[in-house]
């Protein structure tokens, strides 16, 4: 499962990304960060733009995680 996949490398490579992108909103797809943006809206927005539809990540960058799921 890609986001499975997706979950796992965030979690690798967060504490490199809190410096410069805490509180931001990732969007990561096939385990390469998209971009960061500070609302989930506007990464929303963004990930439907360069990505599509397809199954992407987006997750708030903090030292603990906050999930929130849709289905």
């Amino acid at each position: 499962m890609q986001l499975l996949a997706d979950w796992q490398w965030y979690q690798q490579n967060k504490s490199q990304w809190l410096p410069e992108y805490r509180g931001q909103f990732l969007v990561i797809q096939n385990q390469q960060l998209i971009g960061h943006w500070p609302t989930f809206a506007q990464a929303l927005q963004e990930a439907y733009q360069q990505v599509g539809l397809g199954p992407f990540l987006v997750q708030q960058l903090w030292e603990r995680d906050h999930w929130l799921v849709f289905t």
